[in-house]
């Protein structure tokens, strides 16, 4: 089964919104045991296609099609209504085998991605476990708007890489959380836009050859960095790592230590917060720790979950391993980054002097051989 993107027919600003169904819907319905479903950022690429059912479900080798559209209306009292019509197509004849018209206020969306999910699965000849059954109920929080805001905040993350695009992500979690605290799908998604905005603005700054540390040392500002002064004392450490040496760089790390230790403890799912404090700790030669922290950031954002966050806290964990002088296990996270489509290629770890320490070891030599 895919589940192809369902058409937005409102305003072109509620896209959002029916992404967000999609995206629902198809977790739903992929923890169902015996039930393949094609994964989302597989069936994204079908978005706005011009391809018959017949040309998708060849091209993925599936036996039905779940499609729909959308609509998000405002009414003149103020309230909002949701309007989604699905339709389940089955591959071999393109027979419609299912469809139907859901139009309910908003407050029940949740009600109907369900109906949905529970609908297809019986349409496919599936039985239910009561514990799928009841997964398929759950609700990601009970908050209509905090979804809302959670949903916008994925389009700004997934649509933008920009500073800017990841800042309005992190605002809208933000938003979501405020309304509703206990929503787990904002706190991880939160961790996911930080863990973006500490690949673009900490650890970009200095991975590439030929810097003068000593200028760029004396051009770093607090300022720049706004709040996130964590970010402010590592970068300073790794600079002055490099131009002076460890011990002018320990007292850096360690006021980064200072700051992420209660950070973490108050926001454990942190992913980015997690892989900071792993630095900080590589960097005052404290390997136990530093290497839990960063496995620990790792697990909350998996590479194979997000090729570009996951990417910079599996750098992350590598540039730990590095530091505490783990070299085999810095040169698997690299192998690992490098078998994905991530920002980290070849040519960067090549050129990246965060890897000296690794170039004359037959292994990293020969990955750099078999990755061109």
């Amino acid at each position: 089964l895919v589940v192809l993107p369902f058409v937005n027919l409102g305003a072109p600003i509620d896209v959002y919104f029916a992404d967000g169904i999609t995206e629902e819907i198809t977790a739903r319905l992929a923890a169902i045991q015996g039930l393949g479903v094609i994964a989302r950022t597989t069936a994204v690429q079908y978005k706005d296609t011009d391809k018959t059912v017949s040309d998708i479900g060849r091209e993925l080798s599936v036996d039905y099609v779940l499609e729909g559209t959308v609509r998000w209306e405002s009414l003149p009292d103020g309230s909002s209504r949701v309007r989604v019509t699905p339709q389940l197509i089955r591959v071999a004849d393109a027979t419609h085998v299912w469809a139907e018209i859901y139009e309910e206020p908003v407050a029940s969306v949740f009600q109907v991605q369900s109906a949905i999910a529970e609908r297809v699965v019986g349409e496919m000849g599936l039985t239910l476990r009561a514990t799928e059954r009841l997964a398929l109920k759950a609700e990601p929080t009970s908050n209509v708007e905090a979804w809302r805001f959670y949903q916008l905040g994925n389009q700004y993350l997934s649509s933008s890489r920009t500073d800017a695009g990841v800042q309005e992500a992190l605002a809208m979690f933000e938003s979501a959380l405020e309304l509703d605290p206990d929503f787990d799908l904002a706190q991880r998604k939160l961790a996911e836009a930080h863990a973006s905005l500490y690949w673009a603005s900490f650890r970009l700054r200095f991975g590439v050859a030929g810097l003068d540390y000593e200028r760029e040392i004396e051009q770093l500002y607090l300022d720049s960095f706004g709040a996130d002064t964590a970010s402010y004392y590592l970068t300073k450490a790794i600079l002055l790592l490099r131009a002076e040496g460890a011990e002018t760089a320990r007292a850096f790390f360690d006021s980064a230590r200072a700051i992420l230790e209660p950070r973490v403890s108050v926001r454990p799912g942190d992913a980015r917060l997690h892989a900071q404090l792993g630095l900080a700790m590589a960097g005052l030669d404290r390997a136990d720790v530093a290497i839990r922290e960063g496995r620990m950031a790792v697990d909350l954002l998996p590479l194979a979950e997000d090729a570009y966050a996951g990417s910079a806290l599996a750098d992350n964990l590598a540039h730990i391993y590095t530091l505490v002088g783990e070299h085999d296990a810095a040169i698997e996270q690299i192998e690992s980054i490098l078998s994905v489509d991530a920002p980290v290629t070849r040519a960067w770890v090549e050129n990246d002097p965060t890897w000296v320490a690794l170039r004359d070891d037959p292994r990293f030599q020969r990955l750099m051989e078999e990755a061109g």
